[in-house]
């Protein structure tokens, strides 16, 4: 292990390859910054509120059958979606 100065902050650390030539510290910022643009860019961001428990309630059913709570609230929100455009559809054809 050797000192270098780190390239953002130029504290000094110990290292043992230094290929990055960032100090853990900074190494942490910049790929939370790195993974907080890629969300940004990828995804959008919905915000809803619940009854206080009711989100540890529905994260213990979403994991019971192997979803995430996010996986599970867009599956839902899917096949409600689906299911109010068969009604739809019901309703034309009448």
């Amino acid at each position: 292990m050797y000192t270098v100065s780190c390239k953002n902050c130029g504290k000094k650390y110990e290292s043992r390859a230094n290929r990055s030539g960032v100090c853990p510290d900074c190494k942490k910022i910049m790929r939370s910054r790195n993974n907080t643009r890629y969300a940004v860019k990828t995804y959008d961001c919905v915000r809803f509120y619940v009854p206080k428990g009711a989100r540890e309630e529905y994260k213990q059913f979403a994991y019971s059958h192997g979803m995430s709570l996010n996986e599970f609230i867009n599956e839902a929100i899917d096949l409600y979606a689906e299911k109010l455009e068969s009604e739809d559809h019901k309703n034309e054809q009448e």
